[in-house]
């Protein structure tokens, strides 16, 4: 738990350098896979244990009862025995099937609150992905869209190539520019600062500009 609240520090520092939209659902994108592998190793370590103590009081278990395998995990080396407890964990959480399963009641258990959890919780991250890669997606394909449009003007008014090169060149120069810009209004949870507060951003935003002039310098000193 401390170094997953650890990583979330470093996920803020590493939001405060993001200096572009695209940049910023990269990062989440990458936290939220990230926070996917975590869970799945959390959860194989917990379905090792589980096997391993069932295992020990005489209980038919996981470890020792895979028929499809040749070899049983549990006489296999720890890459072996890791990688099919990540391979179980991940299942729970797709479509995917392995050979696998629960050989008694606590097994079973496990497998059933795990089930619970991943039709609660996991769900809602995998659909936090997808609106991630569906958001990457349409950040171009207005502006794709404009450009092709523009192409297609330049060619029905027979635009010579120079100056359809020119244009086009520093129209993307232009709209790469304003994507590095924010504006106050693309922010809409600033609206719910209050009077004073809003006075204060207003006064750090506008104080660099106007704060090398004497009168300015005066009072505020």
């Amino acid at each position: 738990l401390l170094r997953l609240l650890k990583l979330q520090r470093l996920m803020a520092l590493v939001y405060d350098y993001v200096d572009n939209e695209f940049l910023f659902i990269c990062v989440t994108l990458v936290k939220l896979i990230i926070l996917i592998a975590v869970l799945n190793h959390i959860i194989a370590c917990m379905w090792y244990l589980v096997g391993d103590l069932t295992m020990q009081s005489g209980m038919p278990n996981w470890l020792e009862n895979t028929p499809a395998y040749s070899i049983q995990v549990k006489d296999g080396d720890l890459g072996w025995k890791y990688t099919t407890a990540l391979h179980w964990s991940l299942t729970q959480f797709t479509p995917a099937g392995i050979e696998v399963c629960a050989r008694n009641i606590p097994e079973r258990v496990f497998s059933i609150i795990i089930v619970f959890c991943a039709l609660i919780g996991f769900s809602s991250i995998v659909g936090s992905v997808t609106n991630s890669v569906m958001q990457l997606r349409g950040l171009g394909g207005g502006q794709q869209k404009d450009f092709w449009r523009l192409r297609k003007y330049f060619q029905e008014q027979q635009v010579s190539e120079a100056v359809r090169k020119r244009l086009i060149t520093f129209l993307e120069n232009q709209v790469e520019l304003k994507k590095k810009e924010i504006s106050k209004d693309q922010i809409r949870i600033l609206s719910l600062l209050s009077g004073p507060l809003q006075n204060l951003l207003a006064y750090e935003v506008n104080k660099q500009p106007v704060g090398g002039h004497p009168v300015f310098e005066f009072f505020e000193n």
